[in-house]
């Protein structure tokens, strides 16, 4: 609404201000410094403990590129079903509901955590996260069977490829 009242230019100043007010608040800024541990031990004791921790928290890339997985497929599923005239709206709908529950959602780990412990909370989500999942996959079949007929309309699976069985399961 501002942009349609005073133009990009003043909206693109305005943003500019800010940036210097928080140019100015890092500058005046007074942080004593830190002496360093010293550092014990021959580099290449240092690059083993490295690989050590590492190796420890493989699963963590695994999990990583299961999300970005998983959030490329939601958004492609999303933004193919729904007509044009909407998807703007629904992609902001889908934006705000995924990055606006993320700090709630921390709020509420951190605040199970305090009182039953991190260990329990991690694994609380992961029970959750299973539960979740098989909630999905048998629920599955019913959504391929609404989305199915909008994908063909929109000519992303073929119509004769249906009919001829060769469809997915």
């Amino acid at each position: 609404m501002i942009i349609a009242a005073v133009g990009e230019g003043w909206c693109f100043a305005i943003d500019a201000l800010s940036c210097v007010a928080v140019i100015a608040s890092l500058l005046a800024m007074h942080v004593e410094g830190r002496a360093l541990p010293p550092r014990g031990g021959r580099m290449v004791d240092e690059l083993r403990t490295g690989f050590q921790y590492v190796f420890r928290v493989v699963p963590v890339p695994f999990v990583g590129g299961g999300m970005m997985v998983t959030m490329a497929a939601t958004n492609t599923m999303i933004q193919t079903i729904v007509t044009e005239e909407l998807r703007g709206r629904v992609m902001a709908f889908y934006a705000m509901a995924f990055l606006g529950t993320a700090p709630v959602g921390s709020l509420v780990a951190g605040v199970v955590a305090d009182r039953v412990g991190p260990a329990l909370t991690v694994l609380g989500g992961g029970v959750a996260c299973l539960i979740v999942t098989r909630w999905f996959a048998l629920h599955l079949p019913r959504l391929r069977v609404l989305v199915r007929p909008i994908h063909v309309e929109r000519g992303i699976i073929g119509a004769a490829e249906i009919e001829a069985g060769t469809k997915a399961p």
